[in-house]
């Protein structure tokens, strides 16, 4: 029997404007017993959860310059998870526990290249990571990058804060399950050293050129692409990204213009498009295909070796590589990319063949809930670890961690409220009816078996961008979440609707004037100053949420009883109110730090520590932060048929 220390376990939780690293376990639960307490007492334990490190994230300095391209500063970031991955250690020492899981979970559509004469922190010949691709820079390059974006899983007010399908059955000499045994794991990393030079550049989604979905129209039609990914049109999608940052790379190497991607065909080297590669070499020098825990293979230009576009990180899946060396696509994040099949979760070779991007290679597939490996011998050491500590594949999206604990078919609206608005179903298959294309809803794969059937709307990064403008204009830092309970307190100011979906809210600027025109065009007064404007913003946001409810019953076909507000919005306590109201529905908010707490429960099930996800909300659902109910008012009740 081990003699180790309890388990604790690490979840990384990259946000748009900010990241942290909780730490989280489970323990005895004294006061449980059968009749009281359901499952939680039944797996006679708690789970509890506390951060240990948080940090600023957003868009890299230099690339806020006039005609930069606009990028993550993407080193800062991964440095700032390994402070936080040390204190997990550090904080679990203390309590007595050991560090026996990581799992990272982010925002989507983001993605780097890794080159393919190897990967980051492996020997290359090569130290060029290769350019960024050429798009869009951010609205304003004068605007400073200290506040972000909200974060999709914290508390969005300050602005100065610059069932898994997979479960670990290895054990160790100690017979410890919690640690597998790196010398008898076939997808063990190869040793590797800390690096030497800068991480490969990860643009800004909000650099996107907006031209991406009528480019792509020309080689493959929307209505098919959205019948195999789900996925309708937007420009921030990864595909239309990879097309032109192919094309980018095309003209620099020969002299062809700039936006003409290659629309399939033979690549260099007389690969044929879109074939499911079985051998070859990975960057990090496993076996192509070797690396993924349920056996899916990399689809990719080349019979032998790597693709000569290199190959394709989403943000959460870069991470899990620089920990352990693992080369693989968690389904929840790759199904932010337009490119994956939502039917059958791996690649679609049609979609990668008519975009033409089978220069690149897109790792194979896995599960939430899937082993990566264990750290690397430099990460271990860095974080003061004594042992390797295992690295899992969770939801990777941050979307589908917050959502981890939605039940398929359950007619619950919900809603992760931070920099954009998540707003859908948790459904048991997908939704690709012409209907549904038509609503611009999005599959996105959600943990176990489940689709999250989602509208893409802005958020609360709208206020934050507004808040922006107004303490520039006023000489001083103004607090959004100040500003929200002024306007609680004017209950009189008129709150005029506008389309947050508008494409035009995308990138940054001055948001209050683009707000006004909306709500011009829209038929309405524009809003009357800073606390109009704060009340136009979230009026205009709860009506989205309560539009939502009727769009996807209809589309869906099943009913909405109820809403759950999960991330930074549940803490708007104008913003839950005002959506019970519109929807006439109950709304439970919280917890605001549901990302992390999803991200937690996959790990805990993975590692056996739970039989179940449901097992472990209910041992501590509420171990992201508290959750509140909202009722709707007596007059604006309505039917639980909605």
């Amino acid at each position: 029997m081990s003699d180790r220390p309890p388990a604790a376990y690490a979840a990384v939780d990259l946000g748009a404007s900010s990241g942290r690293v909780m730490l989280g376990f489970a323990e005895a639960d004294e006061g449980a017993d059968g009749e009281r307490g359901g499952a939680a007492a039944r797996a006679g334990r708690r789970v509890r959860m506390t951060e240990v490190h948080r940090f600023a994230n957003g868009p890299h300095p230099e690339s806020l310059a006039e005609g930069a391209t606009l990028r993550w500063d993407v080193d800062r970031l991964f440095e700032e998870t390994l402070t936080g991955l040390a204190a997990a250690v550090r904080v679990a020492a203390e309590q007595g526990l050991e560090l026996a899981g990581i799992g990272v979970d982010s925002w989507g559509v983001d993605y780097a290249i890794l080159p393919s004469e190897g990967a980051w922190g492996h020997p290359r010949e090569s130290a060029a990571w290769g350019d960024p691709s050429e798009s869009a820079a951010w609205g304003d390059p004068s605007e400073s990058a200290a506040w972000g974006d909200p974060s999709e899983s914290a508390a969005w007010g300050d602005p100065r804060a610059s069932d898994p399908s997979a479960r670990s059955s290895e054990s160790d000499s100690s017979g410890d399950p919690r640690v597998p045994d790196a010398s008898a794991d076939p997808i063990a990393p190869s040793p590797g050293s800390a690096p030497s030079r800068a991480l490969p550049p990860v643009n800004h989604y909000r650099g996107a050129d907006l031209a991406g979905p009528a480019e792509a129209e020309s080689v493959v039609t929307a209505a098919r692409v959205y019948a195999l990914s789900g996925v309708p049109p937007q420009p921030i999608n990864t595909s239309y990204r990879l097309r032109a940052d192919r094309a980018a790379r095309a003209a620099r190497l020969d002299g062809t213009e700039p936006g003409r991607a290659d629309t399939g065909g033979t690549e260099p080297g007389g690969a044929e498009p879109g074939r499911t590669q079985p051998g070859g070499t990975q960057p990090d020098g496993t076996e192509a295909g070797h690396a993924q825990s349920d056996g899916t293979e990399a689809v990719h230009a080349q019979r032998d070796g790597a693709a000569p576009g290199g190959t394709v990180l989403l943000v959460p899946d870069l991470w899990v590589h620089l920990l352990s060396g693992d080369t693989s696509a968690e389904r929840t994040i790759a199904s932010t990319t337009q490119l994956l099949d939502a039917q059958t979760g791996e690649w679609s070779a049609e979609l990668v063949e008519a975009l033409g991007l089978i220069a690149f290679t897109l790792p194979g597939t896995v599960a939430p809930g899937a082993r990566a490996g264990v750290t690397l011998p430099w990460v271990a050491e860095r974080i003061g670890a004594a042992h390797p500590v295992p690295v899992f594949h969770v939801a990777e999206h941050d979307t589908a961690s917050a959502l981890a604990f939605a039940e398929p078919d359950g007619g619950q609206l919900l809603v992760s409220s931070g920099s954009w608005s998540l707003v859908g179903l948790s459904v048991s298959a997908p939704v690709l009816t012409d209907e549904a294309f038509a609503a611009g809803l999005t599959n996105e794969h959600g943990v176990g078996d489940s689709t999250l059937v989602l509208r893409n709307l802005a958020g609360l990064w709208l206020l934050v961008e507004c808040t922006r403008q107004w303490s520039r204009e006023a000489g001083r830092i103004l607090d959004p979440v100040d500003l929200v309970r002024q306007a609680i307190d004017h209950p009189g100011l008129a709150a005029p609707v506008f389309d947050v979906g508008d494409e035009r809210l995308l990138t940054p600027g001055d948001m209050p004037q683009r707000i006004a025109r909306l709500c011009l065009e829209a038929g309405q007064p524009a809003p009357d100053g800073v606390l109009g404007t704060v009340r136009s913003i979230v009026e205009s946001l709860a009506v989205a949420y309560a539009e939502s409810v009727e769009l996807l019953a209809a589309a869906t076909g099943i009913p909405v009883r109820s809403v759950r507000i999960v991330g930074g919005g549940s803490r708007n306590e104008l913003l839950c109110r005002r959506t019970a109201d519109l929807t006439g529905l109950p709304v439970m908010a919280g917890p605001a730090e549901a990302s992390a707490f999803g991200n937690l429960a996959v790990q805990l099930v993975a590692a056996g520590e739970f039989r179940s996800l449901a097992e472990v909300y209910a041992a501590g659902g509420e171990a992201g932060g508290e959750i509140a109910r909202y009722e709707p008012s007596a007059a604006r009740q309505r039917g639980s048929s909605v």
